[in-house]
């Protein structure tokens, strides 16, 4: 016992003079601590190229912040890579590639006495910097903006230097790139099918609890098909319905030589309303969207399916 109390008693002593020491392990970390920088993304303009729009562009507005209230923004270059999803037009990947140079001086002071900055890249300046004509990108094909910090102290911050809680958390939302999907091509003609689901198994009530439309497909500004599952608490959907409860499944064609196909969801009241899309007729029928049982917001999605013809 007297070992014990000796022995507690110089651990005490010990701790109370390392704790008062300006030597301490703590002290000498907290030196020697490399303070990081984030972009944090206040605000994106677009979430894809669309192919419909004249001069397809993307936008963005990031706040540079440091341990020096920005005073380290030396510059932010922007680079571009692209993916090529669409084989039928050739195979065109390309490695990251320079767009343009954002400099200290295109920042302003903003609401939080940070730097802050809005700059937009045109869909011809991704595909420029990335050496491509208009013939080897089309919709279903992906361009990744990539963005690198440079400070003044010579210290470089790319999406490689973040974690989850820094890309994707709420406060910082400092990801460092964006994927931006082409959409609006022309659209494959042929059968396309809806599979639906319901969680609860009581048919869907989309935008209200007990009423609202199904799935909408318009093929050139005219609604060609809306899709749904039967429910007991909404007779109206019993022009365009299928199934009961749980699933049901309905199929419609787009023509040749249609030009644009624009998708619709209602919206889902209960959070329970789920549905896969499919090309094609029997063994050769593959997927090409999914959505899970509530997961997708009210409005335009789309089902990127280009015709090559």
């Amino acid at each position: 016992m007297k070992k014990i109390f000796k022995l507690t008693y110089l651990f005490l002593v010990l701790l109370i003079v390392s704790c008062t020491s300006d030597d301490s392990v703590i002290t000498q970390v907290d030196d020697n601590v490399e303070r990081g920088a984030i972009l944090r993304t206040i605000e994106v303009a677009a979430l894809n190229y669309d192919l419909r729009e004249g001069s397809p562009s993307w936008s963005v507005t990031v706040e540079m912040e440091d341990n020096n209230q920005g005073n380290l923004l030396d510059r932010v270059e922007v680079f571009v890579t692209f993916f090529d999803n669409t084989p039928e037009n050739g195979e065109n990947p390309v490695d990251k590639s320079l767009v343009k140079t954002i400099q200290a001086s295109d920042f302003q002071n903003g609401p939080n006495d940070l730097p802050r900055s809005t700059f937009e890249v045109l869909l011809t300046e991704a595909a420029a910097a990335a050496g491509l004509n208009e013939d080897q990108y089309t919709g279903g094909d992906v361009f990744r903006i990539e963005l690198e910090l440079n400070l003044t102290d010579g210290r470089v911050f790319t999406l490689n230097d973040v974690n989850g809680g820094v890309a994707g958390g709420s406060f910082f939302q400092s990801p460092f790139q964006y994927s931006l999907t082409l959409i609006g091509c022309p659209p494959r003609p042929g059968v396309y099918t809806i599979e639906m689901t319901d969680a609860f198994g009581d048919g869907w009530q989309s935008t209200t609890a007990d009423d609202g439309p199904g799935i909408q497909i318009f093929v050139d500004g005219q609604l060609i098909a809306e899709a749904g599952i039967c429910t007991a608490y909404n007779n109206s959907m019993d022009a365009f319905c299928t199934g009961s409860g749980s699933s049901g499944s309905t199929s419609f064609e787009i023509p040749v030589g249609a030009q644009s196909a624009t998708w619709i969801f209602p919206g889902d009241f209960w959070g329970e309303m789920g549905f896969e899309i499919f090309f094609g007729e029997g063994d050769d029928k593959f997927s090409i969207y999914s959505a899970a049982e509530g997961s997708t917001s009210a409005g335009e999605f789309f089902v990127v399916l280009c015709n090559f013809d």
